[in-house]
């Protein structure tokens, strides 16, 4: 899936790393829109592997990352040497668009939990880490429709420390 700006609502935008260079490998690629997590072993930003991962959520990507680099803007015939511009980390405390797993119902007001196995932007409705609230933009009650359900989430932080940070 091509990235895609998330952010529904500006209501509290916060980072906790604002740029992220030096914790890119060249094995990590991820979308503008998915879900982020810092990979405490290997001291890198990557997407989340598994729903254990929200321990070290740290938001929404802000900027699609090619193999560890933002991607070209444009290619020219001259290989020529250019500084990486700042890579924005992910952000957090505003309301973002997000998957709801197939089959989860959330009411307003409820935690919502990654599910990176449905989709890179994926939450669903249980789990062991809490990473938002269902705000209930979509209506009191919403159940998650086969592929998923877009919802609208507002989305803390759990780096660094393990709990939720608006």
């Amino acid at each position: 899936m091509a990235g895609v700006n998330a952010t529904v609502r500006k209501v509290a935008t916060n980072t906790v790393v604002a740029d992220i260079q030096n914790l890119l490998a060249s094995s990590i690629s991820f979308n503008q829109g998915d879900l982020l997590f810092m990979d405490t072993t290997n001291h890198v930003v990557a997407k989340l592997v598994g729903e254990t991962d929200g321990v070290t959520f740290l938001g929404i990507a802000a900027v699609t990352v090619v193999s560890g680099k933002l991607p070209a803007s444009y290619v020219t015939d001259v290989d020529a040497s250019v500084k990486t511009p700042a890579v924005p980390g992910p952000t957090f405390g505003d309301e973002f668009e997000v998957l709801l797993k197939s089959g989860d119902t959330v009411h307003g007001g409820d935690a919502v939990y990654a599910d990176p196995a449905s989709s890179s932007r994926g939450v669903q409705a249980a789990g062991t880490k809490i990473i938002g609230v269902y705000t209930g933009a979509q209506g009191a009650s919403v159940t998650g429709a086969s592929g998923g359900t877009a919802i609208w989430c507002k989305l803390g932080a759990r780096y660094p420390g393990d709990s939720l940070k608006f």
